[in-house]
């Protein structure tokens, strides 16, 4: 998990995104990033550490789609900023996976492999048929 950890925060810095992860938050407060100044706070004592990556590349691909900190300001509608920022995390980790020669039989190994919540399924499957 620390590689890809480390990849992601990579991937942040370069693309001009500020990146924290903070130890001292409660284990059930949400990560949470920001357009201004660009940056991802990922609570790295969330009650379950594999999901991290999955969360940083979330709020990474928030900050990228200009879709940060939208909710509180009732800007946009929930869902979209949502789905597009699940699949951005769900394209940033196969991404991982294919520089780093990760191979999975099945997309449901893929989604295992980086805890992906079951909810978002639909949408590795509908990114890999596209594809």
């Amino acid at each position: 998990m620390d590689d890809v950890l480390a990849w992601l925060s990579n991937y942040a810095m370069d693309h001009g995104i500020g990146i924290i992860f903070d130890k001292k938050l409660p284990p059930d407060a949400p990560s949470d990033s920001w357009e201004f100044p660009p940056m991802a706070i990922i609570n790295s004592n969330w009650y379950n550490k594999n999901e991290l990556p999955f969360i940083t590349a979330h709020e990474i691909c928030h900050v990228l789609y200009g879709s940060a900190e939208y909710y509180h300001l009732a800007c946009r509608g929930m869902e979209s900023g949502e789905s597009d920022a699940n699949l951005g995390a769900i394209k940033l980790l196969l991404q991982y996976a294919q520089e780093t020669d990760m191979h999975f039989a099945t997309y449901y190994q893929f989604a295992n492999a980086f805890c992906i919540p079951k909810k978002h399924y639909y949408l590795i499957d509908a990114y890999l048929i596209a594809k």
